[in-house]
């Protein structure tokens, strides 16, 4: 037997037999199922979380149990058909992070026209540093690199690519810049 949450005469909640609950549906299939029948509310979306930021506790928290699929194990699967980004974080009025559909990653903005586009905002008579690179070891030796690859290469694991690295040479101050290629 199906319990049901009616208002108005419509039907607002459903749990199944098997435990799933319907939100705006008759027919869950998970366990929290939320169906927008039209807009949604005033600011159209399926689902609201507001949280008490006095508390210091996160709105929504995402757990990944060990098991599954070693090759497709998600912790948050975001499935957008729709065209424009997939997953926006804003701080205020202002986008922080863009990920379109189309695998483009935007920093500081909504424009993701490349795989990787940082948008930085400079004070007047100053640079700005949009990528910041650190290799926190201080053992002498290592470094870090930011690789390039042609499409024919682009496993890491090929070693076919060229880099620039900041290659630790004293310990915890000294740092000598290398552009290489690995071949």
């Amino acid at each position: 037997d199906n319990f049901r949450i009616k208002t108005d005469g419509s039907e607002r909640v459903r749990i199944i037999a098997n435990g799933n609950v319907g939100i705006g549906t008759t027919s869950p299939g998970s366990k929290l199922h939320v169906e927008s029948l039209g807009s949604g509310n005033a600011n159209g979306t399926c689902v609201y979380l507001h949280g008490d930021t006095a508390t210091n506790f996160p709105v929504m928290r995402i757990d990944n149990a060990t098991g599954g699929n070693a090759t497709d194990t998600h912790g948050l699967l975001i499935n957008n058909t729709a065209p424009g980004a997939g997953l926006r974080i804003n701080n205020g009025s202002n986008t922080a992070l863009t990920v379109k559909g189309n695998g483009n990653i935007g920093i500081g903005g909504l424009a993701a026209t490349a795989k990787l586009q940082v948008n930085a905002t400079p004070n007047a008579g100053s640079g700005s540093i949009a990528a910041f690179l650190v290799n926190s070891s201080i053992t002498v030796g290592t470094e870090v690199r930011l690789a390039f690859a042609a499409n024919t290469n682009d496993d890491i694991a090929t070693n076919r690519y060229s880099y620039i690295s900041t290659m630790n040479t004293s310990g915890s101050n000294g740092q000598d810049m290398l552009f290489a290629t690995n071949t």
